[in-house]
């Protein structure tokens, strides 16, 4: 007995001996692949990798998360959250919402600055203008906002517009024999834009897992378009009810085509109002200069030589 349990022990410990060297040498085997890997041509280091992005990526936007996320701790509840939804909408998913914020602050900080320099050499007091060293910096970080929305606006109309396409994109593939995503997958190639870019980020959501209900669901919540959520709930009644995914295309494509009509009919409708202002400040003054002028001119010397 003695003799088996010195054997079993002796066993074991050589069995983790064996099984400890065994690991260095894989892993260092493994040490030298990479190393060999990261020194060849074609290999890329990790270094490499990050001296290849651009100089806003590698300094710029890690200051600005640091500034915005100092500044996050002073916000109120769902603030950042806001930012985010106005980020997706403008179309900028890969942009970090605590970046913004703090590229919001570094603009109020650097207007700040501006301002009390250009005080200084003007030699104005800073009580004589307290209130615009105040204000300058409020709107300074507002102003980011507006333009994030100004483009959020443009985004939506450019895909408001493109809508009517693309479901007669999609109505033709799908009578054609295509399945849905097969004829989101055609669209998408065929047509160019914003609302191509939507659709190929639906369809990633898809190809990861994500039902087809919840892809148009949060698409339409990302884009906020009346006309787009419209049809994802046509999209997604359909698919619960197993109605015919071609009829209900062709319903949603006829209804806005239409909707695209009357925009343009009601815009067009808009258009003598919106020219009214140009016309009576800077059309009519100078129509009356070039007809009145020179009759002022002469009853003006007229009565001066009488």
């Amino acid at each position: 007995m003695k003799t088996i349990l010195a054997l079993m022990i002796f066993g074991s410990i050589a069995t983790f001996v064996a099984s400890a060297l065994d690991s260095r040498s894989k892993k260092k085997s493994m040490d030298e692949r990479v190393k060999a890997l990261d020194t060849t041509q074609d290999g890329i280091s990790l270094e490499e990798i990050e001296m290849s992005k651009s100089f806003s990526e590698r300094v710029l936007v890690p200051v600005f998360t640091k500034i915005g996320g100092a500044l996050g701790n002073y916000t109120p509840s769902g603030f950042l959250e806001r930012i985010e939804k106005k980020l997706l909408s403008a179309g900028m998913k890969k942009t970090d919402p605590l970046a913004f914020l703090g590229l919001k602050g570094i603009i109020s900080v650097c207007v700040l600055i501006a301002a009390l320099i250009v005080g200084s050499i003007m030699n104005i007091e800073p009580g004589a203008f307290a209130m615009n060293l105040l204000a300058l910096p409020a709107i300074s970080f507002v102003l980011p906002d507006i333009w994030l929305s100004s483009v959020g606006r443009a985004r939506k109309t450019e895909i408001n517009d493109s809508l009517p396409d693309l479901l007669d994109l999609l109505t033709v593939s799908v009578e054609a024999g295509l399945g849905f995503e097969q004829a989101l997958k055609h669209s998408s190639e065929k047509m160019k834009g914003k609302i191509s870019d939507e659709v190929k980020r639906m369809l990633q959501e898809m190809r990861v897992g994500k039902k087809r209900s919840e892809a148009l669901r949060d698409m339409s919540d990302r884009v906020e378009i009346p006309d787009l959520t419209s049809f994802a709930a046509a999209m997604i009644q359909a698919d619960q009810l197993g109605v015919s995914v071609a009829d209900v295309l062709r319903v949603q494509s006829d209804a806005m085509r239409q909707k695209r009509r009357q925009r343009a009919e009601e815009a067009a409708m808009k258009a003598p109002l919106k020219l009214l202002f140009p016309l009576v400040f800077f059309i009519f003054p100078t129509l009356f200069i070039i007809l009145l002028g020179p009759a002022f001119i002469s009853i003006m010397e007229n009565f001066q030589s009488g």
